[in-house]
Protein backbone atom coordinates (compact mmCIF):
# COMPACT_ATOMS: atom_id res chain seq x y z
CA UNK A 1 0.00 0.00 0.00
CA UNK A 2 2.79 2.72 0.86
CA UNK A 3 6.37 2.49 0.51
CA UNK A 4 9.28 5.39 1.30
CA UNK A 5 8.39 7.04 -2.25
CA UNK A 6 4.83 7.39 -1.55
CA UNK A 7 6.03 9.81 1.01
CA UNK A 8 2.94 8.34 3.80
CA UNK A 9 3.63 9.51 7.32
CA UNK A 10 0.44 8.30 9.01
CA UNK A 11 -2.48 6.43 8.39
CA UNK A 12 -5.70 6.22 10.01
CA UNK A 13 -8.78 3.18 9.28
CA UNK A 14 -12.48 2.94 8.84
CA UNK A 15 -13.98 -0.29 8.08
CA UNK A 16 -12.74 -1.48 4.22
CA UNK A 17 -10.60 1.86 3.54
CA UNK A 18 -7.46 3.45 4.71
CA UNK A 19 -6.53 7.57 4.84
CA UNK A 20 -3.02 7.80 4.62
CA UNK A 21 -1.43 11.14 5.20
CA UNK A 22 1.19 11.41 2.58
CA UNK A 23 3.81 14.82 1.28
CA UNK A 24 4.25 13.50 -2.42
CA UNK A 25 3.50 15.70 -4.43
CA UNK A 26 1.90 17.87 -1.11
CA UNK A 27 4.96 19.50 0.87
CA UNK A 28 1.70 20.22 3.62
CA UNK A 29 0.01 17.42 3.33
CA UNK A 30 -2.67 15.89 1.39
CA UNK A 31 -5.25 12.81 2.64
CA UNK A 32 -5.24 10.05 0.58
CA UNK A 33 -8.20 6.97 0.39
CA UNK A 34 -7.22 3.70 -0.27
CA UNK A 35 -10.02 0.70 -0.47
CA UNK A 36 -8.76 -2.36 0.79
CA UNK A 37 -10.54 -4.75 -0.95
CA UNK A 38 -8.45 -6.27 -3.29
CA UNK A 39 -10.28 -5.30 -6.59
CA UNK A 40 -10.00 -1.88 -5.59
CA UNK A 41 -6.95 -1.51 -4.05
CA UNK A 42 -4.99 -0.33 -7.70
CA UNK A 43 -5.87 3.22 -6.87
CA UNK A 44 -5.79 5.83 -4.40
CA UNK A 45 -8.33 8.75 -4.47
CA UNK A 46 -7.22 11.93 -3.15
CA UNK A 47 -10.24 12.95 -0.54
CA UNK A 48 -8.12 16.05 1.05
CA UNK A 49 -5.78 18.12 -1.12
CA UNK A 50 -3.16 20.07 -0.48
CA UNK A 51 -3.85 23.86 0.86
CA UNK A 52 -2.18 26.49 2.65
CA UNK A 53 -3.26 24.62 6.09
CA UNK A 54 -0.26 22.34 7.24
CA UNK A 55 -2.21 18.49 7.82
CA UNK A 56 -0.54 17.62 11.33
CA UNK A 57 -2.57 14.37 12.00
CA UNK A 58 -6.16 13.00 11.72
CA UNK A 59 -8.13 10.48 13.17
CA UNK A 60 -11.53 8.52 12.42
CA UNK A 61 -14.62 10.10 14.71
CA UNK A 62 -18.00 8.49 13.90
CA UNK A 63 -18.38 9.18 10.24
CA UNK A 64 -15.56 11.88 9.97
CA UNK A 65 -12.50 11.95 9.46
CA UNK A 66 -10.88 14.72 11.83
CA UNK A 67 -7.78 16.72 10.46
CA UNK A 68 -5.73 18.71 12.97
CA UNK A 69 -3.93 21.79 11.05
CA UNK A 70 -1.35 24.36 11.44
CA UNK A 71 -2.30 27.37 9.94
CA UNK A 72 -0.54 30.63 10.83
CA UNK A 73 1.44 28.88 13.58
CA UNK A 74 -2.13 28.07 15.04
CA UNK A 75 -3.77 24.75 15.75
CA UNK A 76 -6.96 24.32 13.64
CA UNK A 77 -9.77 21.48 12.94
CA UNK A 78 -11.61 20.24 10.30
CA UNK A 79 -13.63 17.41 9.86
CA UNK A 80 -14.12 15.29 6.37
CA UNK A 81 -17.80 13.49 5.94
CA UNK A 82 -16.53 9.82 5.00
CA UNK A 83 -19.90 9.24 3.40
CA UNK A 84 -19.42 12.08 0.94
CA UNK A 85 -16.15 13.72 1.42
CA UNK A 86 -17.85 17.18 2.50
CA UNK A 87 -15.18 19.35 4.33
CA UNK A 88 -16.21 21.66 6.98
CA UNK A 89 -14.15 23.84 10.06
CA UNK A 90 -14.41 22.63 13.41
CA UNK A 91 -14.84 26.21 15.72
CA UNK A 92 -11.87 26.43 18.12
CA UNK A 93 -12.47 28.39 21.36
CA UNK A 94 -9.48 30.07 21.15
CA UNK A 95 -6.18 30.72 19.11
CA UNK A 96 -3.34 28.45 20.93
CA UNK A 97 -1.98 24.64 20.24
CA UNK A 98 -2.58 21.05 20.82
CA UNK A 99 -1.66 17.92 20.33
CA UNK A 100 -4.76 15.91 18.74
CA UNK A 101 -3.13 12.74 19.52
CA UNK A 102 -2.84 12.77 23.15
CA UNK A 103 -4.29 9.81 25.31
CA UNK A 104 -7.25 11.28 25.90
CA UNK A 105 -8.54 10.32 22.71
CA UNK A 106 -8.28 7.08 23.81
CA UNK A 107 -10.70 7.30 26.84
CA UNK A 108 -13.66 5.07 26.15
CA UNK A 109 -17.13 6.74 25.22
CA UNK A 110 -19.50 4.24 25.92
CA UNK A 111 -22.34 6.44 25.00
CA UNK A 112 -20.96 9.13 22.63
CA UNK A 113 -19.18 7.97 19.62
CA UNK A 114 -18.29 10.89 17.92
CA UNK A 115 -16.62 12.67 21.05
CA UNK A 116 -13.32 14.10 20.73
CA UNK A 117 -11.22 14.84 23.48
CA UNK A 118 -8.45 18.05 22.41
CA UNK A 119 -6.20 19.97 25.03
CA UNK A 120 -5.45 23.37 23.91
CA UNK A 121 -2.75 25.97 25.07
CA UNK A 122 -1.58 29.58 24.25
CA UNK A 123 0.83 31.73 25.74
CA UNK A 124 -2.33 33.05 28.12
CA UNK A 125 -4.27 30.32 28.62
CA UNK A 126 -3.32 27.07 30.31
CA UNK A 127 -3.83 24.04 29.24
CA UNK A 128 -7.62 23.04 28.91
CA UNK A 129 -9.30 19.70 27.95
CA UNK A 130 -12.03 20.54 25.41
CA UNK A 131 -15.15 17.93 24.42
CA UNK A 132 -15.87 18.09 20.37
CA UNK A 133 -19.03 16.33 19.55
CA UNK A 134 -17.86 16.30 16.04
CA UNK A 135 -21.41 15.55 14.48
CA UNK A 136 -22.66 18.58 15.61
CA UNK A 137 -19.78 20.79 15.60
CA UNK A 138 -19.75 21.31 18.79
CA UNK A 139 -16.92 22.51 21.22
CA UNK A 140 -16.72 22.66 25.20
CA UNK A 141 -14.56 22.69 28.28
CA UNK A 142 -14.56 19.85 30.11
CA UNK A 143 -14.01 21.66 33.26
CA UNK A 144 -11.63 18.46 34.33
CA UNK A 145 -8.29 20.16 34.31
CA UNK A 146 -8.13 23.28 37.42
CA UNK A 147 -7.72 26.66 35.41
CA UNK A 148 -4.83 28.44 36.58
CA UNK A 149 -4.35 31.94 35.84
CA UNK A 150 -1.08 33.68 35.37
CA UNK A 151 -0.22 36.28 38.50
CA UNK A 152 -1.63 38.89 36.28
CA UNK A 153 -4.19 38.43 33.67
CA UNK A 154 -4.39 41.73 32.53
CA UNK A 155 -2.03 40.23 29.16
CA UNK A 156 -2.97 38.96 25.99
CA UNK A 157 -1.52 37.30 22.92
CA UNK A 158 -2.40 38.27 19.01
CA UNK A 159 -0.72 37.35 16.20
CA UNK A 160 0.28 39.67 13.33
CA UNK A 161 1.50 38.80 10.03
CA UNK A 162 5.23 40.59 8.82
CA UNK A 163 6.58 40.42 5.32
CA UNK A 164 10.01 38.55 5.38
CA UNK A 165 12.98 39.83 3.14
CA UNK A 166 11.64 38.11 0.23
CA UNK A 167 7.88 39.37 1.04
CA UNK A 168 6.77 36.17 2.53
CA UNK A 169 4.18 37.06 5.73
CA UNK A 170 5.71 35.26 8.69
CA UNK A 171 3.07 34.86 11.54
CA UNK A 172 4.40 36.63 14.95
CA UNK A 173 2.49 36.22 17.92
CA UNK A 174 3.11 38.56 20.43
CA UNK A 175 1.92 39.23 24.02
CA UNK A 176 1.12 42.31 25.13
CA UNK A 177 -0.67 44.08 28.64
CA UNK A 178 -4.66 44.89 28.10
CA UNK A 179 -3.69 48.92 27.84
CA UNK A 180 -1.52 48.81 25.15
CA UNK A 181 -2.62 49.35 21.72
CA UNK A 182 -1.61 46.43 19.50
CA UNK A 183 0.38 46.82 16.42
CA UNK A 184 -1.54 47.02 13.33
CA UNK A 185 1.38 45.32 10.69
CA UNK A 186 -0.81 42.65 8.62
CA UNK A 187 0.37 42.34 5.04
Amino acid sequence: LATPENGVVGYALDGDTVYLRTHQHAPRYQILAVALSPAARSSAQVLVPASEAVIQGMLVVGTYLVLQDLVGGLTRFRRVSLPDGHITPLPVPMDGSSDLFNNWNSMPMASVSDALYVMLQSWTVAPRLYRYLVSQRQVEDTGWIEHHHPPSTQYRSYQVHVPSHDGIPIPLKMCIRDSVVPLQCDV
